[in-house]
């Protein structure tokens, strides 16, 4: 892996700093209900002209499976009679001005004809200031059947208000940061040109999944530094997206993006399968910084990448991913002992100033005397060495624990010397198992493992290191022990640092993290070069739900870049066959697809320009395709400098 150089001072790098986003919350907000209490759901009843009833109730059986939910409609006799019957979920509720914007819903349910009528219109339905709104486009069936909404904006609901029982087509909710909360649900409704008569019909596996817009947490332009933005469509057909940026004021962000040319806000489309490569300049002598929000469908994610320009050596670069959500409670490992500097930024994408209060442990367990606020305005930013903004943390190292009354972002730079990566601030950690999906020991290679208890009682872990071949891997630690195997307790809010050292020859695998509390972290592989400071890059720790047959990564092999990744499955006894075909920016394949195999519990680590000599100069996404759950990580590689990459799963 090629080494990194910087020669610019850190302040730059913190002065850097427009960050906005942290917690690894890209997973979308899901309501459903598949038993439909009857006490769990509110409803009500419009009608239009003539009018008609409806009553609905919970049916113990014969649901797909089990009990459901009947929906009975009696249309009264006369031209133009409507009866429209709306089931809201009592606690499916969001905010998206105290959780964040909504770019679009997703309505799914399982409906059939009971009896009666043949069908009833169907669809999502929500409730917001006391006003309900559907978007109807579904028709029930005869049989149990799956009916799907997908990506249902703001702009395609109507308003139910009608005298003549219509919806009104100019009146929407509201689902940015100004809009009030919300309640999910559906809706049945049928009508008559003329004729009474009614239907019955029955709805069950209901959910709702809300996209939310998505935070970059990090833009940086001129004075040394740029931003790219690479978006990836893993879904089969075209998808839209917009890019609105921000200054640290809060204002739109005018930024020069080359061939995308000079703007605040940029919308496009990816093709199937197809990426987008999107760079800020960089040209100017002053700094311009802020954040960006993503609108896009779930099947477009991606990274944020900014990059310090170096004369004669690439980038050096650290990523960004685009996360969903914020939270009132965020941790965040810090180290300003000699050698080391932490960065920490906070972004409040909302409507409302935040004030911020930090408190911290150090890898002791005692607290860091000091108290400080930060303030950060309504949509604004605020960012700094987090030893200015904390003296008390001044060469120490432990844990931040930072608490405001509404949703923030937050994000840490970790500087070693004049190298520097990112770390995602934790929010909502829970008890459950982590992947690491890469490590690497000796051979000029070391990985640091910073764990982070977020919880309030005293909690234990146990790191297990594997192999590439899958067996348990020895790995010398900074203690002088040498182990495959490490458990310890770290108490409530503490951090706890493992070290594996650059000792012998290269050792590289993967870890599993199990936990008896709300433990996680970041793990931090880092190469290191005679004479100057470590590179680095972060490795995020990924829950075992997380393990996908079907991931995605982008690929860079345009002048002065090369992309690595890394593969592992957590499996017992199975060999996992894993299929890598790409494509490039347009979406075309540009290879015959390569095959690589990797045992139980196993792991490997590969060149894209290895299995493919033949991608110079180009660029696009990287498929990998399993046939048992794997996970992975990507590594961009820019000249001397070296990052790693999200992994995109479906």
């Amino acid at each position: 892996m090629p080494t990194l150089r910087l020669t610019a001072p850190l302040a730059a790098v913190f002065a850097a700093l427009a960050l906005v986003s942290s917690a690894r919350a890209t997973a979308p907000v899901v309501f459903s209900d598949a038993d439909f209490i009857d006490s769990d759901w509110d409803t009500v009843i419009l009608t239009g002209k003539g009018g008609g009833t409806s009553t609905v109730k919970q049916v113990a059986a014969d649901g797909h499976p089990g009990s459901f939910r009947q929906i009975d409609i009696t249309v009264s006799k006369g031209a133009g009679s409507i009866v429209w019957s709306v089931s809201l979920r009592k606690s499916a509720l969001y905010n998206p001005s105290v959780s964040g914007a909504l770019y679009a819903i997703t309505h799914t349910e399982d409906s059939k004809n009971l009896s009666g009528s043949p069908i009833q219109a169907s669809g999502p339905a929500l409730r917001q200031n006391g006003k309900i709104y559907v978007h109807n486009v579904l028709i029930t069936t005869a049989a149990w059947s799956t009916l799907t909404d997908p990506n249902v904006l703001a702009s395609q609901f109507a308003e139910l208000e009608d005298a003549n029982g219509f919806p009104i087509q100019t009146s929407h909710p509201d689902f940015s940061e100004h809009g009030g909360e919300i309640e999910f649900g559906f809706f049945r409704a049928n009508s008559t040109g003329g004729n009474g008569y009614s239907t019955h019909v029955g709805i069950d596996n209901w959910s709702m999944t809300l996209v939310a817009t998505r935070t970059i947490s990090h833009i940086a332009d001129g004075a040394g530094f740029r931003t790219t933005f690479i978006l990836l469509n893993t879904d089969v057909n075209p998808a839209n997206f917009t890019l609105n940026f921000w200054s640290d004021a809060g204002a739109p962000l005018t930024l020069d993006l080359v061939a995308d040319g000079v703007t605040a806000s940029l919308s496009g489309t990816i093709p199937p399968h197809g990426a987008r490569f999107i760079r800020t300049a960089g040209a100017t002598a002053d700094l311009n910084r802020g954040w960006a929000q993503l609108n896009a469908p779930l099947a477009v994610d991606g990274n944020s990448i900014f990059g310090l320009q170096s004369p004669g050596h690439g980038d050096s670069e650290a990523a960004v991913p685009l996360s969903a959500g914020g939270n009132t409670d965020l941790f965040l490992p810090f180290d300003n002992t000699p050698g080391f500097a932490t960065g920490v930024a906070f972004a409040d994408p909302g409507l409302q100033a935040a004030t911020i209060g930090g408190s911290f442990l150090d890898d002791s367990g005692s607290p860091v005397s000091g108290t400080n606020t930060v303030s950060v305005a309504a949509h604004g930013h605020q960012a700094d060495v987090l030893a200015a903004l904390f003296p008390g943390t001044h060469s120490k190292r432990g844990a931040a624990h930072f608490s405001a009354a509404t949703h923030i972002f937050g994000l840490g730079i970790r500087a070693n010397g004049k190298a520097f990566t990112s770390i995602e601030a934790l929010s909502g950690v829970t008890a459950s198992q982590k992947i690491i999906a890469h490590i690497a020991s000796g051979g000029g290679w070391k990985t640091t493992f910073l764990l982070v208890n977020t919880g309030a009682d005293e909690a234990q872990f146990t790191l297990d290191f594997f192999s590439d071949a899958g067996t348990a891997l020895a790995l010398p630690l900074d203690t002088g022990a040498t182990v495959s195997t490490l458990t310890a307790t770290i108490p409530a809010g503490g951090l706890r640092v493992v070290i594996a050292t650059n000792s012998g020859s290269l050792a590289t695998g993967w870890a599993r993290l199990s936990v008896t509390g709300p433990i996680s972290g970041t793990a931090i592989f880092g190469l290191e070069t005679a004479g100057q400071s470590d590179s680095e890059a972060a490795v995020p720790l990924a829950l075992d739900s997380d393990g996908s047959k079907q991931l995605y990564m982008p690929f860079d092999y345009t002048t002065g870049y090369s992309t690595g990744i890394a593969i592992m499955h957590s499996g017992p006894s199975i060999l996992t066959t894993v299929t890598i075909t790409l494509f490039d920016d347009e979406g075309h394949g540009l290879a015959a697809p390569a095959v690589v195999t990797i045992p139980a519990f196993g792991h490997k680590s590969v060149v894209l320009g290895d299995l493919f000599p033949g991608i110079a100069g180009k660029r696009g996404t990287v498929s990998l395709s399993a046939d048992h759950n794997i996970f992975g990580l990507g590594i961009r590689a820019d000249g001397f400098a070296f990052t790693s990459l999200k992994v995109v799963t479906q």
